[in-house]
């Protein structure tokens, strides 16, 4: 089985996780990603946890696809009514390759009740307040 997203994936920081972000040093007590110079809120602090809470809570959803969560969360955007493309960034080549496939993912009701269900639990995207 492919490993899903692990290379897009910046796992949660020490002390408030088992796991750790990309700003962490392996024996750091504090992390450089929440608590260095400022960033997009969307990826410091409690809303990257939240964030990564989404990003787990979602990983069934793209096992039943057989996909990744990236993948999940772009065709997520194209079953709304309405919306014809998704604007997708990439910072390499390579990260395409963990959603290019979400026009193909047909998402069912069941699909999209999980995913509401996982925004709303894990209160990620609220959006900017």
């Amino acid at each position: 089985m492919p490993n899903r997203g692990a290379a897009a994936t910046p796992p949660a920081c020490a002390g408030r996780s088992r796991r750790r972000c990309a700003g962490c040093a392996p024996s750091a007590s504090t992390c450089t990603r929440c608590t260095g110079p400022p960033r997009d809120a969307e990826f410091t602090g409690e809303r990257l946890h939240h964030n990564l809470a989404l990003l787990d809570a979602l990983r069934p959803v793209a096992d039943r696809h057989a996909t990744t969560v990236a993948t999940v969360a772009v065709a997520w955007c194209l079953a709304h009514p309405g919306v014809t493309a998704a604007i997708v960034g990439a910072r390499d080549p390579g990260q395409v390759d963990g959603w290019i496939g979400a026009p193909d993912i047909e998402l069912t009701t069941h699909d999209l009740t999980d995913i509401a269900d996982a925004v709303h639990r894990t209160g990620a995207g609220q959006g900017r307040r």
